[in-house]
């Protein structure tokens, strides 16, 4: 479908590798396609991850912190919620980033969006652009917003406690 395309993959576990050439083969793609990583150290993964044109999430369990790198780098992350909690983390990432346009509604729009980014220069461009600056303001990334708030969790928790009140609900960001 995007022509001179790759997948890139982690080569974990290495018994998986053949599978998934012998699939791509059975598509009448060719292995060459199919680029295996090893596991890189965090800062080099963060800067494979600004190598990437677009970050495919699976559907099942989401990359999680994974994709959290990968936004980092500025990389667009294509996603398909589903059910579960492991299933929508980077759609609650996408969502934070006001970058909603990357959660796809079903299957269809999942491709639709990765064909879409895979084949359209300036759109991809401008996707790339928006994720890259929605990562510096968002409060997704805001390292002393989440320590305040974490740490006015923790205070309030020790007053419940000093004051001998039983656990409740507490509201993080009032």
């Amino acid at each position: 479908m995007v022509p001179n395309s790759i997948l890139w993959l982690l080569s974990f576990p290495e018994a998986g590798k053949p599978n998934v050439l012998r699939y791509v083969q059975s598509l009448g793609l060719s292995p060459s396609r199919v680029i295996f990583s090893k596991i890189a150290c965090k800062e080099e993964h963060v800067r494979r991850g600004q190598l990437a044109d677009v970050f495919l999430d699976t559907p099942l369990c989401n990359g999680h912190t994974t994709a959290m790198d990968i936004l980092w780098a500025g990389t667009p992350v294509v996603t398909l919620p589903g059910a579960t909690l492991a299933s929508r983390v980077a759609a609650s990432l996408l969502n934070s980033l006001d970058c909603r346009e990357l959660i796809a509604k079903d299957s269809k729009s999942y491709v639709e969006i990765a064909v879409k980014l895979g084949i359209d220069n300036q759109y991809r461009r401008y996707i790339q652009s928006k994720v890259a600056e929605a990562r510096l303001s968002s409060p997704l990334f805001d390292c002393k917003h989440f320590t305040s708030g974490l740490e006015s969790l923790y205070r309030k928790m020790w007053e419940l406690y000093k004051s001998g009140s039983s656990p409740e609900h507490i509201i993080a960001f009032q």
